[in-house]
């Protein structure tokens, strides 16, 4: 082999050594991308994921009833409210005045749907007593507190605590003390009231209205709205606030000495307020007034009356010393005819 022939062999030996190399190399890098690719591929399929920190949802825990559990029954907490009275003497009860409010109700054209007594466990013996009733489609609830062991209800809600204020106005204080004298009084007379310091007289004579407009609204009655005026005078020494629960002590009985009015807000703060108003009266339906010592309040009452009430009507003013009622009662000189 010729001098030339070995440098041609050289050469190429040489550029395939060359082309070897680079193909190497090219090879080499794109297969350390390729594992570093799966490299990182596997780190992150082997790599715990982060827990998430779970947020904290709060969870209802009942407080344990310090009182013990109840040893009464539903049955026997309803029966307490249902048959409850102030005295053995008294004809009415809460259940019997509730079925005369809604059968009034009914003789007034209203819907009334009754769902009756059920009776919620507070432990210790108390619980949550409830006549739950429809008022032309709209729900309405007498409420009460009833302890077993004590055997003693309270009103839980303002319809509850009104009906127990107006059954306890016939209530007759423990034997040994004193009976408090009614006073009876007519139209003009001024009777004195010094269990709270207050002078009442009915002013004028009072009427029936079938509607009363006020404030841009009307409210009308089938029955009517029994308007009586009413002077109030501070006899005290110091200025005395009047506010919606003073209401409380007035009451409309009739002849038979039944419950004449409603006990409803609608039944007489509604009415109040607005026949006030449109007459540029003081109220104090919403309206809490101070009057000071000597200072006379020129206001009135609108009540309206339910469709059982007949006879003479006698408004009747109910205060209390500790536990005894002092009643002062008003002829109103008014009757009532029942709506059949």
């Amino acid at each position: 082999m010729t001098r030339q022939q070995w440098s041609i062999l050289a050469v190429l030996s040489l550029a395939v050594v060359v082309v070897f190399c680079v193909l190497s190399t090219i090879v080499v890098r794109d297969l350390s991308a390729e594992i570093s690719l799966l490299l990182a591929m596997a780190r992150a399929t082997l790599t715990p994921a982060s827990t998430p920190t779970p947020t904290s949802v709060p969870t209802f825990t009942p407080t344990p009833l310090t009182t013990g559990p109840s040893t009464s029954t539903a049955d026997e907490a309803i029966a307490l409210v249902r048959d409850f009275r102030y005295d053995s003497t008294q004809q009415e009860t809460v259940g019997s005045l509730i079925s005369t409010l809604l059968v009034a109700s009914q003789q007034m054209g209203n819907t009334v749907q009754v769902e009756g007594w059920h009776a919620a466990d507070q432990g210790g013996n108390l619980w949550l007593v409830t006549f739950s009733f429809w008022e032309n489609e709209k729900p309405s609830s007498y409420e009460f507190w009833a302890d077993t062991t004590a055997s003693t209800v309270k009103g839980y809600n303002d319809l509850g605590e009104t009906l127990l204020t107006f059954l306890s106005q016939d209530l007759r204080p423990p034997s040994g003390t004193p009976t408090p004298v009614s006073v009876a009084a007519s139209v003009g007379d001024t009777v004195r009231d010094d269990f709270s310091h207050w002078d009442y007289m009915v002013t004028e004579q009072p009427r029936l209205d079938q509607a009363i407009v006020g404030l841009g609204q009307e409210v009308t009655s089938t029955v009517g709205y029994l308007i009586i005026p009413l002077r109030l005078t501070n006899i005290s020494d110091e200025t005395q606030e009047i506010e919606s629960g003073y209401y409380y002590r007035f009451s409309v009985r009739d002849e038979d000495s039944r419950l004449a009015t409603h006990l409803s807000w609608e039944g007489y703060g509604q009415p109040t307020r607005l026949y006030c108003e449109a007459e540029n009266l003081p109220h104090f339906a919403q309206n809490p007034h101070q009057v000071a010592p000597g200072e006379r309040v020129d206001t009135a009452l609108a009540f309206e009356l339910l469709p059982t009430a007949k006879g003479q009507l006698i408004l009747d003013i109910v205060v209390y010393e500790g536990n005894s009622p002092h009643t002062f009662s008003i002829n109103l000189d008014l009757e009532a005819r029942p709506v059949r």
